[in-house]
């Protein structure tokens, strides 16, 4: 998806010539088109260089933080993805290297998407079951209705999740708010060990 934007004459040129104004005004656009959550530009020394986000409570500083791992594979010219955990939600991060029209890496492009309700919805059509996303013991977002009991269901993820067994063999029967299931929990693919679960 996000692959060949950096090889685009007009992003090459705004990031190798573009001024802040430039910067802010084209990420701006960037993040509407490409409809993620938050976008960051970063030098090819790591320096932050410009921040667009759509929700002025995504904090900053924290979520620059938790995407220093798959920053660090980007500076090295490798395009990475990663899920993080930040204000108490689940985000998708794609980083790419940018590069100016010598093809020479001038930065990096990291776009973060938030893994919240549509998302939920969109794997419980593609699954048809009940889905709900959890990270550091909490539920991050459900289409259980009135999950709410957290400790208790972080239990029941940390007992059916084995990464080294078969997946059927981690398929467990479960009783949730009076409704029976069967559930099986996976992780994604984080450089920070975040899970997820799905019923």
């Amino acid at each position: 998806r996000f692959h060949n934007l950096p090889n685009e004459p007009l992003w090459r040129q705004i990031f190798a010539f573009g001024a802040s104004k430039d910067l802010h005004r084209t990420l701006s656009d960037l993040m509407q088109m490409q409809r993620v959550d938050i976008l960051f530009y970063f030098s090819n020394h790591g320096k932050t260089l410009d921040v667009e986000k759509n929700d002025p409570a995504i904090p900053v500083p924290e979520f620059e933080s938790a995407i220093m791992p798959v920053l660090q594979t980007a500076l090295n010219g490798d395009e990475k993805a990663d899920t993080v955990f930040v204000g108490g939600k689940l985000y998708d991060v794609v980083t790419v290297p940018t590069f100016d029209l010598d093809n020479k890496q001038v930065g990096v492009l990291a776009l973060g998407t938030e893994l919240g309700g549509a998302v939920v919805e969109e794997f419980s059509k593609l699954t048809q079951s009940q889905v709900a996303f959890m990270a550091n013991g909490h539920v991050t977002a459900s289409t259980l209705p009135g999950l709410d009991a957290n400790a208790e269901f972080s239990g029941m993820f940390k007992t059916t999740t084995n990464s080294n067994v078969n997946p059927a063999a981690n398929v467990k029967p479960i009783e949730i708010n009076g409704v029976h299931y069967y559930c099986v929990a996976g992780r994604f693919a984080s450089l920070n060990e975040i899970g997820r679960a799905h019923v």
